[in-house]
């Protein structure tokens, strides 16, 4: 099903099914707005419901990038990537991830890339989901595409889902799947890692989107033990992780 054009729905609204590419940041739903506190212009890409039956149908789905205080030292750049986290083979080893994640100082020029990438249903506590809506976001993936062909994953958050809400906010490549990860070491880590990009609206409406249906017998990963998540064994780096980067020194 193609996106509605405006006359046919409301600025800041459109209507996908899963698996449908759509832009992010669509020129024709996309608004700026200043944050002052921050001095940074940072954009909403307006609202999507998902053409499907079933509960995810009633909820709509904020498309949001906004400057952020989180820690960015950990966090993937992908216009302006030599200013971010660079992914290498220690990502995938559990304990390797987590020597590299406390050994790692600095933090991303805010000036290059301020903007923190979001897609979620999230009222800030003001309201929480029925849990039939939460259980059904468990079965949903989302799939950005960047204008230099890099491709990222994320599955909804799991403590966000514990408070009632959707967000999808922390990536891993596509490629390779989940990063391992323990929270019970590392109350931050997770799967993947937060994308920051520049405010500049015409660079954020190349990102393209896909919502995904996990596919049947694929769990969502919780709590994700170091052979399960994307390693073949617990000495192993994917060999799509190789071979998508193999030739690209910033990787």
């Amino acid at each position: 099903m193609a996106d509605r054009l405006p006359e046919q729905e409301s600025l800041s609204e459109r209507i996908v099914s899963l698996g449908q590419e759509f832009l992010m940041f669509d020129p024709r739903f996309t608004k700026g707005e200043f944050n002052e506190r921050l001095s940074v212009e940072q954009f909403k890409g307006g609202k999507i419901s998902l053409d499907t039956t079933g509960v995810l149908s009633q909820v709509q789905f904020s498309l949001n990038s906004f400057p952020s205080r989180t820690d960015k030292r950990v966090s993937i750049t992908p216009f302006d990537r030599e200013i971010g986290y660079t992914i290498t083979e220690e990502d995938f080893k559990l304990e390797d991830r987590l020597i590299k994640h406390e050994s790692i100082n600095g933090k991303i020029d805010d000036r290059r890339a301020p903007l923190h990438l979001e897609i979620g249903v999230t009222e800030a506590g003001k309201i929480r989901l029925p849990q039939e809506i939460l259980s059904a976001a468990k079965e949903l993936k989302v799939q950005l595409q960047f204008p230099n062909g890099l491709m990222f994953e994320a599955q909804p958050d799991e403590l966000w889902l514990s408070n009632g809400e959707i967000a999808f906010r922390s990536f891993y490549p596509l490629d390779t799947g989940p990063l391992p990860y323990d929270r019970k070491r590392n109350l931050w880590m997770t799967e993947g890692l937060y994308l920051f990009v520049p405010s500049d609206k015409e660079l954020l409406g190349q990102i393209k989107v896909k919502i995904v249906k996990r596919k049947q017998g694929e769990d969502m990963d919780e709590e994700i033990p170091p052979k399960t998540a994307g390693v073949k064994d617990n000495n192993s780096v994917p060999v799509a992780f190789k071979d998508a980067f193999k030739d690209d020194p910033a990787w």
